[in-house]
């Protein structure tokens, strides 16, 4: 049975590998569409949605250079007064982000720019630390555990709009979060019978459903752990026609104490 100890576990482990042993070069070209950032200093909320960009590279060096800014206040102001020439490295690095842009252009193929960036930036960077689980082994470790913890017979696809799968990235004065948001449907309602546990002799269809989750991965914003990672169930949205049996049972099996809504 899968618990959220051991989904956390996993997640700590797959946060603590180096950048080059997951798919983050592969992935997140592909994935910043889905990237919503949102910035709060504590007076206002500054958002950024990239579902729109049609330049992908740019929308990848400006979510780096995002993060990066916010993280590099962090500093001491003693300790950066004192160390002037970071100041001249920092500004180096953000115009070889920025040439980036111009090197790749609107080239599909994503993956040598973020190794660029990754270089850049620095593998062991506190921003590659926040950014380095945006990639899809993310979703299929918690799949893995959702699927576990309920009926094998309950079939689940996922739903291929874009807010699908979002990922949202907020900055806030003290912590940094990044968040997986997906959203799944049942597969198939029509052969989809199980029996309903007060009505043993009575099979009937569940129907159709979408179920959405998230994963929510919690840093303290020194970014030098991983201080929770926690999936659960947000909504159970139910089409007009499910009956009040399906309702009551699709509830029974994902609002319990391992998925909470």
């Amino acid at each position: 049975m899968a618990t959220m100890a051991a989904f956390e576990a996993d997640m700590m482990r797959m946060w603590a590998k180096p950048i080059h042993a997951t798919p983050f070069t592969r992935d997140f070209g592909r994935l910043v569409s889905r990237v919503r950032l949102v910035v709060a200093d504590g007076h206002e909320c500054r958002e950024q949605d990239y579902s729109a960009t049609t330049h992908r590279v740019a929308a990848m060096v400006d979510v780096v250079k995002t993060v990066r800014r916010h993280l590099m206040e962090v500093r001491p102001i003693a300790w950066r007064v004192l160390t002037s020439a970071q100041d001249d490295v920092d500004a180096r690095d953000d115009a070889a982000l920025d040439m980036l842009v111009l090197k790749y252009g609107a080239y599909k193929d994503t993956d040598d720019a973020a190794a660029e960036l990754v270089s850049i930036v620095g593998a062991s960077s506190p921003t590659i630390a926040l950014v380095k689980l945006i990639h899809q082994n993310v979703v299929l470790a918690a799949l893995c555990h959702l699927h576990a913890a309920v009926s094998s017979s309950i079939l689940l696809k996922d739903v291929r709009s874009p807010d699908g799968w979002q990922i949202h990235i907020r900055l806030d004065p003290t912590s940094c979060q990044l968040v997986h948001v997906r959203k799944e449907q049942s597969v198939d309602t029509s052969r989809q019978y199980v029996f309903h546990p007060r009505k043993c002799n009575k099979p009937f269809v569940l129907g159709r459903f979408v179920l959405t989750w998230e994963v929510r991965c919690i840093f303290p914003r020194a970014m030098n752990e991983l201080t929770s990672a926690r999936l659960r169930i947000t909504d159970l949205a139910f089409a007009a026609d499910v009956t009040p049996d399906a309702r009551d049972e699709l509830r029974r099996v994902f609002v319990g104490d391992l998925f909470l809504a």
